[in-house]
């Protein structure tokens, strides 16, 4: 993950805008009125059990990676002390959930968005908002809040699959293309090719050294 804030001579501003758009429209982004003091990045890493029953602890099996996260939090003003062109905080709040929770009906998903800041430049999708009102008007409109927000990171396909390709720990759905053979798509993956025979047996072929292209073939994790 890139460093957020690098220095430089002009104040750059936090953006969230439509994933992949460099320069989106004011009307398509949330920009930040005050750049967060602090963010929070985490990724985990899954190990699986496999002890026995009866047994100590074993080395740690890699299951998998889970999506990285973001959060931080967003002061908004509409005293005008900060900004005096800012707009009052109920439109701030509105133009935030607008760019980030508005449900893509083709997609069956909120939107994704990219948060970009210095040399930040992060793919991701809502995970959670809270929202801290700290001050209002006499007639009970709100003057400032502060929102806590946390996203999710996001991957493509091809770049899920790309990332998994060569785990010999995870199973495997391969379509034979031309010029594959089970003792090469063994070792692609396995990273040994003598594992073909049990290959061969796993998916019920009779002849391994005739596979057809567009096969789907069945790749399990193999303890060596």
């Amino acid at each position: 993950m890139p460093t957020p804030g690098s220095p430089s001579q002009e104040l750059k501003k936090l953006v969230i805008g439509p994933k992949g758009q460099a320069s989106p429209a004011e009307s398509d982004r949330f920009t930040a009125l005050v750049n967060p003091a602090s963010m929070n990045y985490t990724v985990n890493i899954v190990f699986a059990e496999q002890n026995a029953p009866g047994t100590d602890g074993s080395p740690a099996v890699y299951s998998h990676t889970q999506p990285e996260s973001l959060s931080f939090s967003l002061d908004l003003d509409g005293t005008g002390v900060i900004d005096p062109s800012a707009k009052p905080v109920p439109e701030q709040i509105e133009q935030f959930k607008k760019v980030t929770l508005q449900y893509q009906r083709d997609q069956h998903k909120p939107n994704d968005v990219t948060i970009s800041w210095g040399t930040l430049a992060f793919d991701c999708m809502l995970r959670s908002l809270d929202i801290n009102y700290t001050m209002f008007k006499p007639d009970g409109t709100p003057l400032r809040a502060k929102l806590n927000v946390s996203f999710v990171g996001t991957l493509q396909p091809r770049e899920t699959e790309a990332a998994q390709a060569e785990s010999p720990d995870l199973t495997h759905r391969v379509l034979v293309k031309a010029g594959d053979s089970l003792p090469l798509l063994c070792q692609r993956i396995y990273g040994d090719s003598r594992f073909y025979l049990e290959i061969a047996r796993l998916n019920g072929l009779v002849n391994f050294r005739n596979l057809q292209p567009g096969q789907e073939l069945e790749f399990p994790p193999i303890l060596k």
